[in-house]
């Protein structure tokens, strides 16, 4: 098989997989939130953020850096993928620690508290998650995919069961944590199916300090743009309460849905993309602008197609509960064209190894997200809290390029990509090679 049928297939994998999650994941979400209602929905919401904020935490940024050393060390990758799961497993159990400490001294209303701790089970799962970045440095999507299908449709039919006996809204954290449970399992099975076992997993220190000088700049960017994907919905409860959340989470939900077309984009060319890196600069270059033009036509047209049917479809999917969202879905969209550039650019710092600018950027943003949404909250409510996204969002994947002298060439290709002719001209003369 040739390598641009190899990629093309592994890219249809993964939107297969987000297929099956828009049509039965997305399905059943539309009937959860319709069940639970705005308060009850902001309740399961909010705690969804308290325990998002702490995700990236448990992730150690690992996977992008682990997915290029798998690439450069391929006859290592057990003291690689052993020394990875270390690291985040008992990252993961020093966080349940503090967090369980944390809701000791500061409690939170029921049934809000008792979700935190039911979700935050979850945390551990992205230590066996790294199985993933084996499958991704192998274009092996296929393999993640029957993971997250089976899991996907295992919850679905929990959330369901749930709908249809009239279940509390803490059962539907239960059902998010068994998931991630049932996720692990398969990929576990799909990685002893290639002949690999996680026994032979070995810890080295070397690497394990390897792992964390490359990766800790990452990390720090994960929880800055948690922060700014979370701290919205949270300030929110603060100001406006858990229905306002549910209405919120409501109208981003609508264009976050949309948010794995760029992660299924970058899974797939990323790994190519390195490979270029190693034999030809031209060729990387090449390639990294055919993907930055590809990535952000793609996210303009989501957006703008987002922007005309959103408040229809979301008042369609909710129904007349979820009215006040309507007004805010507009204001959010557009920062789909941002998550699609930020995708896109942040690979061109970790195949440049400047993660540490990538950091500055999105530690800027959240800062800067935090900022508007003390001022516009107040201000507008749900739509400040929305503009502050969006905001923070364009300054953090475009806007912040322009003063860092360092990642100008980066700003180069992402300006070039903004210009049609010259989009339809590479089209034209493209040399995927």
């Amino acid at each position: 098989m040739t390598n641009a049928r190899k990629y093309a297939k592994n890219t249809l994998w993964i939107f297969a997989e987000r297929a099956v999650q828009l049509g039965i994941g997305f399905t059943v979400g539309i009937w959860v939130v319709r069940y639970l209602g705005p308060a009850s929905y902001g309740a399961y919401s909010y705690a969804l953020s308290i325990v998002g904020l702490c995700a990236p935490i448990a992730t150690l940024g690992l996977d992008a850096i682990l997915v290029r050393e798998l690439i450069r060390h391929p006859n290592q990758h057990h003291l690689w993928m052993g020394s990875a799961f270390f690291l985040r497993l008992l990252a993961a159990l020093l966080l349940l620690m503090l967090l369980c400490l944390v809701l000791v001294f500061r409690p939170m209303i029921d049934p809000v508290q008792g979700m935190i701790i039911i979700l935050s089970l979850s945390l551990i799962s992205p230590a066996i998650g790294i199985i993933d970045s084996y499958f991704q440095h192998r274009v092996a999507a296929l393999l993640s995919v029957q993971a997250k299908v089976i899991a996907l449709l295992c919850s679905s039919l929990g959330k369901v069961a749930l709908i249809l006996t009239q279940a509390p809204v803490f059962y539907f954290a239960l059902v998010l944590t068994l998931e991630s449970v049932l996720l692990g399992l398969g990929l576990v099975f799909n990685y002893h199916r290639l002949g690999q076992h996680i026994r032979a997993w070995r810890w080295k220190g070397e690497i394990a300090f390897s792992l964390c000088k490359e990766a800790w700049p990452v990390w720090l960017t994960g929880i800055a743009i948690a922060a700014y994907l979370k701290v919205d919905q949270i300030m929110l409860q603060h100001w406006l309460g858990l229905d306002a959340v549910g209405q919120y989470s409501a109208a981003v939900r609508v264009s976050e849905v949309l948010f794995f077309i760029p992660a299924a984009l970058t899974s797939t060319f990323y790994p190519p993309i390195l490979t270029a890196k190693a034999q030809n600069e031209a060729r990387y270059q090449r390639r990294l602008q055919y993907f930055y033009d590809l990535m952000i036509w793609s996210g303009m047209f989501i957006a703008w197609a987002l922007w005309l049917f959103g408040p229809r479809l979301l008042l369609w999917f909710y129904g007349e509960n979820y009215l006040p969202a309507c007004a805010v879905i507009r204001w959010h969209v557009p920062s789909l064209l941002f998550v699609f550039m930020s995708q896109a650019g942040s690979r061109w710092f970790l195949a440049e190894n400047r993660q540490r600018y990538l950091l500055l950027l999105h530690f800027s943003g959240a800062v800067l997200n935090i900022g508007l949404n003390m001022f516009l909250i107040p201000l507008w409510g749900l739509k400040g809290a929305a503009l502050a996204t969006v905001i923070s969002y364009a300054a953090a994947a475009y806007g912040g390029l322009f003063f860092l002298r360092a990642a100008w060439p980066n700003l180069r290709l992402l300006s070039r990509s903004f210009y049609l002719p010259g989009v339809v001209k590479r089209i034209r003369h493209a040399n995927l090679s």
